[in-house]
């Protein structure tokens, strides 16, 4: 019994180390050794509905050469974070990635070719956009003497992917989930069903009573504040030596198979069509209209949609 006890104690302080030390426990998934549980995609993940289980795609690109003269930029989100893209997706010699949700130091090279991307997903446009946007600054805002980031604070998530993301634990999920779906008409809170049933989506895209719904209406009032914080933003950005900025809106993957089961509010062609409007928009959504673009079981696009969209703004942006 002692010799159980401490196995118990030795094998839950190994998860708890994983689940806290973000170097281990990123070379332990890279190494394959655990699941990622986020392989089916983020939407099978919250929902374990086996009908939209499918692994997400790798994408094989080539990498494009580089130009010396061209300094890129981009404020994004999750679609354009490094596991998706990267330097070598651009002609460019210098590329800085950060989320709108940071802010970043830069120093802008006032000899070259200084291009800006605001890139965001359309759920998030209001909500980044109540302000202007300067998350670059040209001289620091934050202590830069941080200490390394070796522990972090117990990493819950992490601890479920160590585990429940195994064969047998997926398979007891998916029938618990089956059960709640066909007898009472249940999901996780966190997604919803298309109404044709073909679709899995994130709840925040079709829940009319949020601000990040696809649903959710919109005054025009509110769109001009938008308009304006974004041109305060691209004045601030000239101001900083930036040559152009550009705006890309990502449609919601809601969007694009499903703006008719609700009364869709149009944000993106407010924003990106309105005369007043002074970054250069990118029109994704023209591009991504009412085509496959987008991972079956996860709100992010598949390797189809990312060629896509990376062709467009490079088309865009280095003419």
């Amino acid at each position: 019994m002692k010799i159980l006890k401490h196995f118990i104690i030795i094998i839950l302080s190994c998860i708890f180390l994983i689940a806290s030390l973000p170097i281990l426990s990123k070379n332990i998934f890279e190494s394959g050794l655990l699941s990622d549980d986020y392989r089916f995609g983020d939407l099978y993940r919250l929902s374990n509905l086996a009908q939209f289980k499918e692994l997400k795609s790798v994408c094989h690109k080539v990498k494009i050469e580089s130009n010396p003269s061209n300094h890129l930029y981009v404020l994004g989100d999750s679609f354009l974070e490094k596991e998706r893209i990267q330097k070598e997706d651009f002609p460019v010699s210098k590329y800085q990635y950060s989320h709108l949700d940071n802010i970043v130091e830069i120093n802008v090279d006032t000899t070259k070719n200084n291009i800006l991307l605001i890139e965001t997903v359309e759920r998030h446009l209001r909500e980044h956009f109540k302000v202007k946007a300067d998350n670059f600054k040209t001289t620091s805002v934050f202590n830069k003497s941080k200490p390394t980031e070796f522990i972090e604070v117990f990493n819950a998530e992490k601890f479920q992917a160590i585990f429940f993301s195994n064969t047998i634990i997926e398979k007891i999920k998916e029938f618990k989930a089956k059960i709640n779906l066909e007898l009472f008409e249940r999901t996780d809170p966190k997604v919803s069903l298309s109404n044709d049933k073909n679709h899995i989506l994130l709840k925040l895209d079709t829940d009319a009573s949020k601000i990040n719904s696809n649903f959710n209406e919109i005054s025009q009032t509110e769109i001009e504040t938008i308009i304006l914080n974004l041109n305060e933003t691209h004045k601030y950005y000239k101001n900083l030596g930036f040559d152009e900025i550009y705006l890309s809106i990502i449609p919601n993957k809601t969007t694009v198979c499903c703006q008719n089961d609700g009364n869709y509010n149009r944000i993106i062609e407010k924003i990106q069509n309105d005369k007043n409007l002074k970054l250069k928009a990118i029109n994704v959504l023209k591009e991504f209209e009412n085509k496959n673009y987008y991972e079956k079981g996860d709100t992010h696009w598949n390797c189809e949609g990312q060629e896509v969209y990376l062709k467009l703004v490079n088309r865009a942006m280095f003419k």
